[in-house]
């Protein structure tokens, strides 16, 4: 069995799948999960004998990755965007894997609705893989734990602070990442930041650190005063400047529900609590690093990675959707008209100083500069996500305008196109559908 080791993983699979076997909606969904069969003759079975607790019967609002049930004969089962949409087979034609609203499935089909569940197969509810691993500072030893205290958990991560505000570093952190690199775990290191010039601040914590292939970077806000803009300019900066590496935001609960009002992230969230199990912190973002105990004199984490190899090769993917000058020319002649339409209901570029991280930003640059067709004025891709994100709530205004985008998107015959481009153009369909707050 694949492991999967989080909802958005899952996500991916099912915005990078395109064909499946007909008639098999049950086995499609727990595919994507990770399983080799659902463990119920129809997708109807499976809602009737999934518990009571786990069933919203009616309830149109499912979470993205939950399972989407239909009734009538063998009932219908798909997977939730989180955006009133689902990945269903066959709804588009036999053999299809497409992304659909959600109420396409009764209107076509008559088939009614049932609710939704978490994701449920073979008689238990699927729960993410995690590793785990430490974050460590001038608090802790050179030689670190190699097992998280109390709970005995094998660490194969660590976050390593270097530096903090515009004066201070530390004077163990080459020596612990020598130690961490020594013993192959995923290393990363984290700057906590102070109110200040976040340039300068970045800048100074890259001096300090030759970078190497694997390594990621983690902002820390704790400080009350070090703003929103500052959050998102210092994360957006080393984005830029630390190409191929990722980039995240490590806050506790109450800086996220309470002080962010950007929703943005980088390419991770790293949420800090206490007194919750482990991957269970209580937001309902997406989340990729939950640090949820003190035992012992460190910080515990648990990450949503199935091994320690996959989070080392994500650490690696800072630059993946990336378009290449073949890719541009390729788009260019193959969807011009297409991606003109796209152009035509939001500009691609990111106009803010600081916008919805990276890559996604690179990526909308590039399709822009093809076609030359930013519009004067116009409103930007990366501040509808970043309006969309803000702590799981949802602007109305933005939502209308990802719905077009999204219905533009979902129109794009990349058929035409090679795999690899086609690919990079889904990747960008999924950061729109799959964005939470």
């Amino acid at each position: 069995m694949t492991t999967v080791a989080s909802v958005f993983e899952a996500l991916e699979r099912c915005a990078r799948t395109r064909t499946w076997e007909i008639n098999m909606c049950g086995q499609f969904c727990a595919a994507m999960y990770g399983y080799g069969s659902s463990g119920y003759r129809s997708a109807l079975v499976q809602w009737n004998e999934i518990p009571a607790a786990e069933r919203h019967p009616g309830d149109t609002h499912a979470p993205p990755g939950s399972l989407l049930f239909w009734g009538v004969g063998n009932g219908h089962v798909a997977v939730s965007d989180g955006f009133g949409n689902c990945f269903s087979i066959d709804i588009s034609g036999p053999g299809t894997v497409s992304l659909v609203p959600a109420s396409m499935i009764s209107q076509r089909w008559g088939k009614p609705y049932l609710g939704w569940t978490r994701p449920y197969f073979q008689g238990a509810g699927w729960k993410p893989v995690s590793i785990y691993g430490i974050d460590v500072s001038m608090y802790q030893p050179i030689n670190f734990s190699l097992t998280t205290p109390g709970d005995d958990k094998k660490v194969d991560f660590a976050i390593i602070k270097v530096t903090e505000g515009s004066v201070w570093a530390s004077t163990r952190w080459t020596a612990q990442r020598q130690w961490a690199k020594d013993h192959g775990l995923s290393v990363g290191f984290y700057h906590f930041a102070r109110p200040g010039d976040m340039v300068a601040q970045a800048d100074r914590f890259l001096d300090q650190i030759a970078l190497q292939p694997g390594d990621h970077l983690w902002f820390d806000w704790e400080d009350a005063g070090v703003t929103n803009t500052q959050k998102d300019a210092w994360i957006s900066y080393v984005q830029g400047k630390a190409r191929g590496h990722r980039v995240g935001l490590y806050c506790n609960t109450d800086f996220w529900k309470n002080r962010d009002t950007t929703g943005f992230a980088g390419d991770g969230l790293w949420i800090a609590t206490g007194g919750y199990p482990a991957g269970a912190p209580p937001i309902k973002s997406n989340w990729l690093i939950h640090q949820y105990s003190t035992a012992g004199g460190y910080d515990h984490d648990t990450a949503q990675f199935a091994t320690r190899a996959d989070m080392i090769t994500w650490a690696q993917g800072g630059d993946d959707v990336a378009l290449s000058d073949a890719d541009k020319t390729w788009i260019n002649n193959a969807i011009k008209t297409q991606v003109t339409a796209l152009l035509t209901a939001t500009s691609l570029v990111d106009s803010k100083a600081h916008g919805a991280g990276y890559y996604l930003a690179r990526t909308e640059k590039a399709l822009a500069d093809v076609l030359a067709a930013e519009k004067a004025g116009g409103t930007s891709l990366s501040s509808i996500l970043s309006q969309s994100q803000t702590n799981g709530t949802n602007s109305t205004a933005a939502n209308t305008k990802l719905d077009e985008i999204r219905a533009t998107l979902a129109a794009l015959d990349l058929s035409r196109l090679p795999d690899e481009i086609a690919a990079k153009l889904e990747a960008l369909k999924l950061n729109i559908t799959i964005t939470e707050g």
